[in-house]
């Protein structure tokens, strides 16, 4: 190793890896109040940043919504001073944004990506500033079988493919991924009406319920510090009744009325039918951890509610897709246990995420009638839109559960709403078995097509929005429609059976006496009402018009600063990155489960148990976790290397004793600089075991001190980039390629499994 040291020192300076503005910039905390009454949730989320280095930066910063969510407003205090801003038509935001850049001036820009995600600029913030975002935003909830899951996302994860190419998305809205990014999330929400008597649980964060009877309020708090690296999850269940409808005034005109109906729908005379499905499930290296656990629970459930004249094909996917049968089985004993024993041997080992070879090949098995694919998968992926197009050119309706801490909301509903299908999903620790009870009675349930809504007799719409044309019994529906005068009386829904010739009721709701006071229900059914348009004119227009957020539009606001606070010269970019998820790739644990860190420690092989809170990947120097803290008391060697890259692994035999010598032959050589300006370097050499890669972790001493293995080298580079990692040596040392030297073998015994067998490890 000596060689590649000498290497570096003579060809001028070393690559740091460091942010070359100096110290990061700081997203300090995120904080989020919210109100749910009935189906419409409010909510407001406080993101606070500072400055602290000594230059003017430009912070980018790319985070979730909800879907469906709509951004009703933004507020800024910079510094002392407090900021409103305007929503103007998208390229004459940039302009006017960059404009006042060049000029010294402050500016904030946000803005909608093609994932749905959104992107905060945020311009010329001075040294040792601080700035406090504002956002509120609006949602309609669906209720679904008599209950309501509330779903906030805090963290946008890894995804496979090109954001950029697949996705659509700019090179700067591309999220990045920290492993030692940690950042504080606090939450309380109001439960109004109804939904107080209602059964509360969240299967993502330890929470406390305060119900205050005389007001008819019940409050939910967090219990322990959390961080950004999951879903805040709320379910409510034993709900009174989940159809209500609404009248609030118009955002645009105070002489027009808006009436929102969110309907249950109860499908008369309906019989169920036998379900053809075909089983996909996400087996790529993201799914690692509670997800695959997941999957394998809720796999197990939906085989046993097969039952006789059911048909089913089970397919799992990574970089490649392997289906078990080459058509659908049908349910009977043996094809049950041939099920049973497939799913006990998931793994989530098949390298990455390519979902959409897999669905395609998925529809393309054998099948004599119509049939459905039930997919479960975490859903990160970017190419969105050649998926979805590829499911509606299959005609397959397409049932997903999404799994994990973090999955991709925006994928699996826009999936379900354009294939006529639906989705479900379920959080780390979360019972999986009523999200599979709902997901089959979906599936079993009747076609319903020509979905309509006949509004109040005498009361003639202005405008409708367009009302989703699959129903589902139990399920949520809303439709919106303007009026003149403020309508009263009964609202119908109407559909008819697959077969049938019939127009039948599926629900009816009374219009709510009381009149909403707010204009927010008016901007939740524009943005609704906006997805009907094709023309980008008309939909850039009604955005305008309600001051919404979208494709078309950014919200702008520019702040002039005296001639003495003007940045001096244009400033320094800083990207926000994202937590790692907890669970993702098998790096983190949820909060209240026991489980032992064997201690690195090359005196000590005894572990310690720690119950774990959330994020679990052990962070750097300075962390105030109890896993670093313990550490860093005892004296070892810390090396900012995540969970996800240590192999913790029963006691097998090793190549040789710490201290031994040991040969490695490197096909490449990665490095990065940890926070104590160490040189980390990462040999990559073929795995041992199986086909894909190994990464051995060297220091400057020329000590491995750990390893991993991967099933494809894609998998491993991946690793490294998502962990901070640079391929220094094929840049600018390719010389060095297949380099042979002698290392100091430092791993524990007891956490590391190795073979004696290849020529290319030698003790």
């Amino acid at each position: 190793m000596s060689e590649i040291l000498e290497l570096f020192e003579s060809n001028g300076p070393q690559a740091t890896l460091r942010n070359s503005q100096g110290a990061p910039l700081i997203l300090k905390d995120v904080a989020i109040t919210g109100e749910l009454r009935g189906a419409m949730f409010e909510a407001h989320v406080r993101q606070t940043f500072s400055n602290p280095t000594d230059t003017h930066a430009e912070v980018v910063y790319s985070f979730p919504l909800p879907w469906g969510a709509t951004l009703l407003g933004v507020e800024v205090q910079l510094g002392q001073v407090k900021l409103n801003g305007t929503v103007v038509a998208k390229a004459q935001a940039a302009e006017q944004y960059e404009e006042t850049l060049s000029k010294g001036d402050a500016a904030i820009m946000l803005e909608r990506g093609n994932d749905g995600n959104y992107v905060l600029h945020l311009g010329n913030l001075a040294p040792g500033e601080q700035c406090v975002i504002d956002m509120h935003y609006g949602q309609l909830l669906q209720f679904e079988q008599g209950g309501l899951r509330l779903a906030i996302p805090t963290v946008i994860a890894p995804r496979y493919g090109d954001a950029i190419r697949e996705g659509g998305l700019a090179p700067y809205q591309v999220p990045e991924t920290d492993l030692l990014a940690e950042y504080g999330f606090n939450l309380t929400l109001k439960l109004h009406g109804d939904l107080v008597n209602a059964r509360i649980a969240s299967p993502s964060h330890p929470i406390s319920v305060a119900r205050n009877s005389a007001a008819d309020v019940v409050t939910i708090a967090l219990t322990q510090q959390s961080y950004l690296d999951r879903d805040f999850i709320l379910v409510l269940d034993q709900l009174a009744q989940c159809s209500v409808a609404t009248v609030a005034p118009d955002y645009v005109d105070e002489k027009t009325f808006v009436a929102t109906a969110s309907f249950s729908p109860s499908i008369p005379n309906a019989k169920e039918t036998n379900a053809a499905v075909k089983i996909l499930v996400d087996c790529s290296g993201s799914m690692s951890g509670g997800s695959i656990q997941a999957a394998r629970r809720a796999l197990m459930a939906i085989v046993k509610k097969f039952t006789a004249g059911d048909k089913f094909s089970l397919s799992k996917f990574g970089s490649s897709v392997e289906h078990r049968s080459k058509s659908l089985w049908t349910t009977s004993e043996q094809s049950r246990l041939g099920a049973e024993k497939w799913i006990g041997e998931l793994e989530a080992d098949m390298g990455g995420t390519d979902m959409l070879d897999a669905i395609a090949s998925t529809f393309a098995l054998a099948h004599g009638s119509p049939c459905d694919v039930l997919l479960i998968t975490d859903g990160q992926i970017h190419g969105i839109d050649a998926m979805i197009k590829k499911a509606k050119d299959s005609k397959h309706r397409v049932f997903s559960v999404g799994i994990g801490s973090s999955p991709s909301e925006n994928l699996l509903r826009r999936l379900a709403v354009e294939t006529n299908g639906a989705c479900d999903f379920v959080a780390a620790g979360e019972a999986v078995e009523p999200a599979i009870v709902r997901m089959f009675n979906r599936l079993r349930s009747p076609a319903v097509t020509k979905v309509s809504v006949q509004w109040p007799e005498g009361f003639t719409p202005k405008l409708l929005t367009k009302v989703d044309s699959t129903a589902f019994e139990g399920d949520t529906l809303h439709a919106s429609a303007w009026f003149s005068t403020k309508p009263t009386g009964q609202i119908t829904l109407l559909g008819k059976l697959v077969g049938q010739s019939t127009v039948q009721e599926l629900g009816s709701v009374e219009i709510n006496e009381i009149p909403a006071t707010s204009t927010s229900l008016s901007r939740l059914a524009a943005a609704g009402h906006m997805q009907q348009f094709a023309d980008t004119t008309q939909a850039t227009k009604l955005a305008l018009d309600y001051q919404l957020v979208t494709e078309h539009t950014n919200f702008l606001m520019l702040h002039e600063r005296s001639a003495e606070d003007k940045a001096p010269n244009m400033p320094e970019l800083h990207k926000v990155k994202q937590m790692l998820p907890a669970g993702w790739g098998g790096a983190g644990m949820d909060h209240h489960i026991q489980y032992s860190i064997p201690m690195l420690m090359s005196e000590c092989v005894k572990s310690v148990s720690y119950e774990l809170s959330s994020p679990t990947v052990m962070r750097g120097r300075g962390a105030s976790s109890p896993q670093v803290r313990s550490l860093e008391i005892s004296g070892m060697d810390h090396y900012d290397i995540p969970a996800f890259l240590r192999r913790q692994i029963d006691p097998v035999p090793t190549i040789g004793a710490i201290g031994d010598r040991i040969t490695i032959k490197a096909d490449r050589i990665w490095l990065k600089l940890n926070d104590a300006q160490e040189t980390i370097f990462a040999l990559l050499t073929p795995n041992p075991k199986a086909i894909g890669a190994r990464i051995w972790f060297v220091n400057q001493k020329h000590e491995v001190f750990d390893y991993m293995d991967f099933a494809s080298l894609e998998d491993a580079v991946n690793a490294l980039q998502v962990n901070g990692f640079s391929d220094y040596v094929k840049k600018k040392f390719s010389l060095l390629n297949r380099v042979r030297t002698r290392y100091t073998w430092k791993c524990e015994d007891h956490t590391r499994i190795f073979t004696n067998s290849p020529a290319w490890v030698k003790p």
